[in-house]
């Protein structure tokens, strides 16, 4: 199974995404270059594992519950828009996540220690923090007009949540894309 390591947004900050995603959406319109994330589907990635042996999810949980165990709830907030690669060259159209960020990527760092073997990802880039709002099938000049007309006029809404469990999901790849489906589900209990 294809897994990665997650947190939930909380509803506050998922209607904020949206209505984003909204203001983007419109002034893109109906381009085929665009692949809006469905809000239900926002999420933020902690590691992400690639293929997974199903009969190892009881060995994950337990080094997932020694990751979690002297880790406190979380508050995050959305703190910013960005692109990846960059604005003129976009593939990511993303929110960055703060709030608590110091407990977050020790949080994050602790998860991919314990779970890296499981998996056949092992991911080299920098933890970024970010929600994803779309990703670009073929970057655009006008797609990059459009990115900065609704930045720059409509700045992202502010919005926190707490965090107090992470969540491993499974995604089911299909020609109407990724369905996400939550198989464990670990509290923060530290504090």
């Amino acid at each position: 199974m294809r897994a990665f390591i997650a947190i939930e947004i909380g509803e506050t900050a998922r209607e904020a995404l949206t209505e984003f995603q909204s203001r983007l959406q419109a002034v893109t319109g109906e381009s085929k270059s665009v692949k809006w994330t469905q809000p239900a589907q926002f999420h933020l990635t902690l590691y992400f594992l690639g293929d997974v042996d199903a009969g190892d999810l009881n060995e994950i949980e337990i080094v997932l519950n020694e990751a979690t165990k002297d880790m406190p709830p979380l508050r995050l907030s959305l703190i910013e828009s960005g692109c990846f690669p960059s604005p003129k060259r976009p593939s990511i159209w993303w929110t960055g996540v703060g709030g608590d960020s110091a407990q977050l990527e020790k949080l994050q760092c602790e998860v991919q220690t314990r779970v890296e073997r499981f998996g056949k990802n092992h991911e080299k880039r920098p933890f970024h923090p970010h929600l994803t709002i779309a990703r670009i099938r073929v970057p655009k000049t006008t797609l990059h007009a459009a990115w900065n007309n609704v930045t720059s006029t409509h700045p992202l809404p502010l919005a926190s949540w707490r965090v107090d469990a992470i969540i491993l999901l499974e995604s089911r790849l299909s020609s109407s894309g990724a369905e996400y489906v939550e198989r464990l589900r670990v509290p923060l209990r530290g504090g």
